[in-house]
């Protein structure tokens, strides 16, 4: 089963988007902060990570670097509520403005 991490804390904002691909079968982890973000990643290793910039506990850069020495090819998209991201995420990491694309999100998986 294809499994896909979300950590944000504002996940109402991915509703739709979890709901999609909980109806394709694939298993969505959600994680309301970025501590339970990078334990999820240890403990489910994901197909993919949605992960949001700014997030108590641990900022989504921050996250993003600790799963990448965990695992320097996982496949990560970083958002925000912004057009642009506030944080500096890793170039090759793709950004979208939330809610992230359906679309997106699949492209990575397959």
């Amino acid at each position: 089963m294809e499994k896909v991490l979300v950590v944000d804390d504002e996940m109402a904002c991915h509703s739709v988007l979890i709901d999609q691909l909980e109806s394709q079968g694939v298993l969505v982890i959600k994680a309301f902060d970025g501590l339970a973000g990078l334990r999820f990643f240890q403990k489910h290793r994901p197909d993919v990570t949605v992960c949001d910039t700014n997030m108590p506990e641990l900022n989504g850069p921050k996250v993003v670097d600790e799963i990448l020495k965990i695992n320097p090819r996982a496949k990560i998209i970083s958002c925000s509520n912004n057009q642009k991201p506030n944080l500096p995420f890793p170039t090759a990491i793709p950004f979208f403005q939330k809610p992230v694309p359906l679309e997106a999100v699949i492209k990575l998986l397959r």
